[in-house]
C-alpha cells in the first residue's frame, strides 16, 4: 500500500506511531492530502509548524499498521495494529468506502476526523519512494509573483 507522510523537516520521521495518509487512488488521495495540509497548517500559525515536505512511502504487506481516523488516534494505547496482509478485505474496503465518501463530501472541510494510517513499527528508509517540497506539487501564488519580479 502507498501512503503519504506530511512533515516540516527534510527527512521524514517514520517511527512507531507516525501518522500517514493511506493512498488507494490519486483522485481521492489528492483531496484528502489537501485537507490534511490545511488542518496541519492551521495549528499554531508558526512557520516551523507549516507542512513543507511530502513523502511517498510503500508500506509492505507484512508491516503492522492501523487504519484509523485522526480523532481516534489521540489515545495511542487503544489502537490495534495488524499487518496489511492479515486485515480482512471487507475491513479495508469499508474503510476506503468511507475514505472516498469523506473526500467527496462538503462536510469534510469542517471535519476533525481525517483518515490516516498509523505505523505499529518503524519503517526503514528503503521504503521511501520520494520526498518533495509541497510548493512543487501544489504551488503558491506568492512563489509565482516572486519569480515574475525576479525575472523582470
Amino acid at each position: 500500500m502507498l501512503a503519504i507522510k506530511l512533515h516540516t523537516i527534510k527527512k521524514p520521521p517514520l517511527a512507531r506511531g507516525s501518522h500517514l495518509i493511506p493512498i488507494r487512488d490519486w483522485q481521492t488521495g489528492k483531496i484528502v492530502i489537501r485537507h490534511w495540509i490545511s488542518a496541519l497548517n492551521q495549528g499554531g500559525g508558526k512557520v516551523t509548524t507549516k507542512v513543507r515536505y511530502i513523502t511517498l512511502v510503500k508500506i509492505p504487506d507484512t508491516h503492522p499498521v492501523c487504519l484509523a481516523l485522526s480523532a481516534s488516534t489521540k489515545t495511542f494505547a487503544h489502537l490495534q495494529f495488524a499487518p496489511l496482509s492479515q486485515m480482512l478485505g471487507a475491513q479495508k474496503d469499508q474503510y476506503f468506502k468511507w475514505y472516498e465518501r469523506f473526500a467527496m463530501s462538503v462536510a469534510s472541510v469542517e471535519s476533525q476526523n481525517l483518515p490516516e494510517l498509523v505505523l505499529g513499527e518503524p519503517l526503514t528508509k528503503k521504503h521511501i519512494k520520494w520526498t518533495k517540497r509541497v510548493q512543487l506539487l501544489y504551488g503558491r501564488e506568492s512563489n509565482i509573483k516572486t519569480r515574475k519580479r525576479s525575472e523582470s
